[in-house]
């Protein structure tokens, strides 16, 4: 459907918000989830798909249920704004081809086991805050959040681990 869709006149690049109410974002629905966008772009098309946040409760929960690589699409910029997070199901892998660096908020979820890696030049460092909010610097414990991002980052290729200049506290350590 169009209900998803922008059209940015000045560039010619589309804008998709995808349906957060889709079960899984991999899964083919009736046009709402990443994957149907993604499929309907192809891999030439430049674009952008925008992960929002509605407003509705603290977090909107964009959830990846199944093994989603998605590193083909190099023409599609993920965007994910504050407050939306991709939540990824144990057991999974989810390979994001490209993505917006700017912000330093919380990005993904983990499920168990599940995990994001990046695509070859998706990003060019990997941030502990994509990974959890540092709600209260120097009281948040932030010791998954590193581990996420430095295990991403392992997984991804990316040898670079940028901090902010807050304060990271680690309970276990």
């Amino acid at each position: 459907t169009m209900d998803n869709l922008q059209l940015t006149a000045e560039s010619g690049d589309y804008t998709f918000y995808p349906n957060p109410a889709e079960a899984n974002q991999n899964a083919v629905s009736t046009g709402g989830s990443i994957t149907d966008i993604l499929t309907a772009l192809g891999t030439s098309k430049k674009a952008t798909i925008v992960l929002y946040h509605n407003g509705a409760a603290n977090t909107t929960t964009y959830t990846v249920a199944s093994n989603a690589d998605w590193s083909a699409y190099t023409n599609v910029t993920f965007k994910i704004v504050p407050g939306a997070v991709l939540q990824i199901a144990t057991g999974t892998t989810t390979t994001i081809p490209v993505m917006d660096e700017n912000g330093l908020h919380q990005r993904f979820s983990y499920v168990g086991t599940g995990k994001v890696i990046f695509g070859a030049g998706a990003v060019d460092f990997i941030r502990p805050e994509w990974f959890a909010t540092n709600t209260t610097p120097g009281t948040t414990d932030m010791h998954v959040a590193f581990e996420q991002a430095i295990e991403c980052g392992y997984n991804s290729g990316i040898q670079t681990i940028k901090l902010s200049s807050s304060k990271y506290y680690f309970a276990d350590y």
